[in-house]
């Protein structure tokens, strides 16, 4: 630290020198300790010196000799630029600095002090209201340097870099100022030397948003430079051949019209005269350029002036229709935006048309979706989407399908439905005659309803296509082409997805008492997953081609069902308004069954591909969590009932799976499982627990009561003692038994029909001539029952409909006693405790030796004949 303050002192000491080559000296050596201050001490050391330094340095910038003057601004740059020196600068030595930087620019006559003093200007980091104070005069010396009276191509190129550094800081006060430094960056626009034309190119983009709209000073000074020399200059540039600078150039200068170009249509008329020969043009560049240009039309056209005067008038022409004597003043202003936009249009839809290079189509799509930005909200109106939207679609549409480029071209239109539908859009008013909602009613012979329909069943189509395609499309790699660029893009993919459905959904919701769009569009979904299913089977062919897929469209399904559901559970809401009681079906035109089944088609989905895909678990604990919501919001019986019927079967899979790896997955789970049986207990109308509604329920009982995730079985547990353990009469379907047996001798569960009442009652219905399924009797042994099934139910056991065993199940050696009680079951010999054939001996024992084999015929193999099975045996 020493060393450097005592080397800054030797510094100060050759700055003060009337010595030439002194000063040189030490500005040399200030210059490479700047350099070199790259550590806390140095940079430290010359701040406790700035002000000393600064107050000598500001006195050399102004030196005769130019390369001391030069040397002097190399330092003073990095002084105010570094933030730690610029910070202990005084306010007072800051307005020393600026002023003397000032009026060093505008008078010196050297090149490189000029330079370096802009330089100055241009990388200083002082505070934005020092900055204000010398605004003018800053702006001025600025001014100066741009109009290069000296000639010097870099003292402009640091000009512009300094409007750009103060347009940062003092951004409203350089755009009021604008028509005074603007016209010498776009003049150069049409400079012979290609390196001040990208100059002011990049300038003008790093300011426009500075700059536009335009104030109404600029506009007027462009005006006037317009007919002057711009035009001439314009057609002079078209003469040379130089179309494409002419048309980049033309499109600045019509941008910086603004609001004044519809008060000058002549001179707007003599402009249009460029693009009409660039437009006309075969060279794909010019095109190009000529709607990059055409931007800058939609600029001085369509901004929040005009679209706020446009939305007035619109209002207006409806309060006029009702009046005998309509105005015309309204009328004037929605025709001439209507003739506008129409210029606008108009070289769009020509190229669209046209047979043009894939490139100059796309970029028409891009200045089509810059309109559609601009017009926001207002794009919403019929008479825009007259003019902006239905010629652009029906000429897109138009393109044939054989063009190679149509897959991308098509890509880039969903960007652009995109755009639309992410519009907010604007209130309807209900009262307006001419408003027609039939474009959404949900009506089967209402082709665009269906049409819309089909396009949100687009990416499922895609993933379920048939096998004809598969085989067309793998031939020619395309699909796999198709399918790598939406996996890309999966997250936008699913924003415009989500974009539209919402958008249609709320205007369904608002043309219709009943909102059924969710079920019909899940209705065409469902279809996809049965009859094209490819992708959604196991091992399938394109399942094996495309492994990389299959995660997409995991997460792309999983987060249609979640969007879905919530707009389902939004919209029910809001048609009752009096909270989440009323959510639901309401009538059976709801279409909440297709919903919950192509929920239970996901569900599935996801459950066959959990030991072969990763993202499963996380992407199952999203539509979990969703049908965590949607059952928290049903109270209706119909609704719990359907609910249930539905979604029973791959429910049943998931809990049956008791080693789930993911935790988020595992834990919603149990919450779904826990949400589902509060919600039968809170049933309006109540349910009955009866035996017909436990035989309903049994194969999820028996998979949930003795679950090995307690946060599955305690709630199971605590739904059967407050339900069916309250009651007296009730029969036990055949697969519970082996559950509710250990549960009830470990004293979990209530079962009142172990009284000896219900004893004696089982015993008279053994002697009943009727058919029956099981009875139950005590034992000797405390610790264990009996359970004798009837001999035209041992037949039954024995026929078809018993489940297949499962093909990888190790069949274990049992011991003497399991073999016993395996042969007593089977009805071959008495077993140990003397029983007879047909007669199954449950004990402690016997549960804990046994529980492996016995187990076998108790896994999810074929669930739906398991659960049909166990029906006709109860």
């Amino acid at each position: 630290m020493s060393n450097i303050t005592d080397q800054i002192e030797e510094i100060k000491t050759l700055i003060s020198s009337n010595s030439k080559t002194n000063q040189s000296l030490g500005y040399s050596t200030l210059l490479h300790l700047q350099e070199q201050s790259s550590d806390s001490p140095s940079i430290q050391a010359l701040a406790q010196s700035s002000r000393h330094l600064i107050a000598l340095i500001v006195s050399d910038i102004h030196d005769e000799d130019e390369e001391i003057a030069a040397q002097a601004l190399k330092c003073l740059g990095f002084m105010i630029y570094h933030p730690c020196l610029v910070a202990t600068i005084p306010a007072e030595d800051g307005r020393l600095v600026l002023e003397s930087l000032a009026k060093l620019i505008t008078f010196t006559k050297m090149k490189s002090v000029c330079n370096l003093g802009v330089w100055c200007i241009s990388t200083q980091q002082f505070d934005a209201t020092l900055l204000a104070a010398f605004f003018d005069t800053l702006l001025q010396a600025v001014v100066h340097a741009l109009d290069n009276p000296i000639g010097s191509l870099s003292t402009t190129f640091e000009a512009m870099q300094a409007v750009a550094k103060l347009a940062s800081n003092l951004s409203e006060m350089m755009r009021e100022s604008s028509h005074l430094w603007t016209p010498p960056i776009y003049r150069r626009l049409l400079s012979i030397d290609k390196r001040e034309r990208d100059m002011s190119e990049r300038c003008l983009l790093k300011i426009r948003s500075t700059i536009l709209p335009p104030p109404i000073s600029l506009s007027k000074a462009i005006i006037q430079d317009m007919r002057k020399k711009l035009l001439t200059g314009m057609k002079d540039f078209l003469d040379k051949g130089m179309k494409v600078q002419t048309v980049m150039a033309w499109g600045w200068f019509i941008c910086f019209l603004g609001s004044d170009a519809l008060k000058n249509r002549h001179l707007v008329n003599d402009m249009l005269k460029v693009p009409e020969q660039t437009f006309s043009d075969y060279n794909p560049q010019v095109q190009i350029a000529s709607l990059v240009a055409w931007e800058g039309l939609i600029d001085a056209l369509v901004h929040p002036q005009i679209l706020a005067c446009n939305k007035n008038a619109t209002l207006k022409n409806e309060i006029q229709q009702l009046q005998t004597s309509p105005g015309k003043s309204s009328e004037l202003q929605l025709n001439g935006f209507s003739k506008s936009l129409k210029l606008i249009m108009t070289p769009l839809i020509g190229i669209i048309s046209s047979k043009c290079d894939v490139s100059v189509h796309f970029s028409c799509l891009n200045t089509w979706r810059y309109l559609l930005h601009k017009l926001d909200t207002s794009v919403n109106s019929p008479s825009v989407m007259k003019v902006v939207l239905d010629p652009m679609f029906q000429a897109i549409f138009k393109i044939g399908a054989g063009s190679k480029s149509i897959w991308r071209l098509w890509d880039l239109c969903l960007d652009l439905l995109d755009d639309c539908t992410s519009a907010n859009c604007s209130d309807l008013n209900s009262n307006s005659k001419d408003q027609d909602l039939s474009l959404f009613k949900t009506d089967t012979d209402n082709s665009v309803y269906g049409a819309i329909c089909h396009l949100l069943s687009y990416p499922f189509i895609l993933f379920s296509c048939s096998q004809k395609d598969l085989t067309l499309w793998i031939a020619s790699d395309s699909l796999k082409e198709s399918f790598v660029s939406s996996e890309r893009k999966l997250e936008q993919a699913f924003e415009v997805w989500k974009s539209l459905y919402g958008s249609v959904s709320a205007t369904c919701f608002k043309s219709s008492a009943t909102n059924t769009f969710g079920g019909d569009l899940c209705a065409m979904l469902n279809w996809c997953f049965d009859e094209n299913g490819s992708m959604f089977q196991s091992k399938s062919e394109l399942g094996l081609c495309y492994k990389d897929l299959v995660p997409a469209c995991l997460s792309f399904s999983s987060k249609v069902v979640e969007c879905i559901l919530k707009q389902k559970l939004t919209s029910d809401t809001s048609s009752c308004g009096s909270g989440k009681e009323c959510v639901g079906v309401c009538n059976r035109f709801s279409g909440i069954n297709n919903i919950l089944e192509f929920s239970s088609r996901v569900m599935k989905f996801l459950y066959i591909n959990m030991g072969t895909e990763p993202t499963v678990g996380l992407v199952s604990s999203r539509v979990f969590s969703a049908l965590l919501c949607f059952i928290s919001c049903l109270h209706l019986k119909q609704d719990i009932l359907s609910f249930f019927e539905i979604i029973s079967c791959p429910l049943l899979q998931w809990l049956s799976q008791e080693e789930i790896q993911d935790e988020s997955a595992r834990d919603q789970l149990g919450i779904l499982w826990a949400e589902c049986l509060n919600c039968l207990q809170r049933s309006q109308p109540p349910l009955t627990f009866d035996s017909s509604f436990l035989k309903f329920q049994a194969c999820l009982l028996e998979r949930t009561l003795g679950h090995p995730n307690t946060s599955i079985s305690d709630p199971t547990i605590t739904f059967w003692n407050s339900t069916y353990g309250k009651q007296i009469k009730l029969e036990y379907p055949q697969n519970l038994l082996h559950v509710l047996d250990k549960l009830s001798r470990n004293g979990r569960i209530n079962l009142y029909n172990r009284s000896k009442s219900f004893l004696a009652t089982c015993c008279k219905l053994g002697n009943n001539t009727a058919p029956q399924s099981c009875k139950v009797t005590a034992t000797q042994n405390r610790s264990s029952k009996r359970v004798e099934l009837m001999e035209s139910m041992i037949g039954k056991f024995n026929q078809k409909d018993k489940p297949p065993p499962h093909p990888k199940r190790k069949r274990l050696e049992l011991t003497e006693h399991q073999k016993e009680v395996r042969q007593a079951q089977q009805g071959r010999q008495r077993d140990c405790c003397g029983h007879g054939p047909g007669i199954r001996t449950y004990t402690s024992l016997d549960f804990s030796q046994g529980n492996e084999d016995s187990q076998e015929s108790q896994d999810i193999r074929d669930s739906e004949a398991i659960l049909e099975m166990l029906r006709r045996v109860a």
